[in-house]
């Protein structure tokens, strides 16, 4: 859940994000919850996280690394995986 991070692609995007919540009186724990709840930056943090999918964006190589497209990768977990929902299979070896 990418500890409930809004996923920046500068460190200048993360401080004005971060400046705006603070601008609201919000923290970035406190934004979902208790009576400070704020759906709209709720909102922006769950669609931040849509980034994580797209192997083309370019963020700030000395924020988020400077990796070419062949070497991004998406890592996801969840609870349970059927068969029909496999696309593909990619056999890995390690050294």
């Amino acid at each position: 859940m990418l500890t409930y991070s809004y996923y920046s692609l500068s460190e200048a995007e993360d401080d004005t994000f971060e400046s705006e919540l603070t601008l609201h009186g919000l923290a970035r724990g406190s934004v979902s919850e208790g009576p400070y709840a704020d759906l709209v930056y709720h909102q922006r943090i769950l669609d931040s996280w849509e980034r994580i999918f797209d192997l083309n964006s370019v963020g700030d190589p000395d924020w988020l690394g400077d990796h070419t497209q062949n070497e991004k990768s998406i890592q996801g977990t969840f609870w349970q995986l059927s068969l029909d929902q496999v696309r593909a299979i990619t056999v890995c070896t390690s050294r």
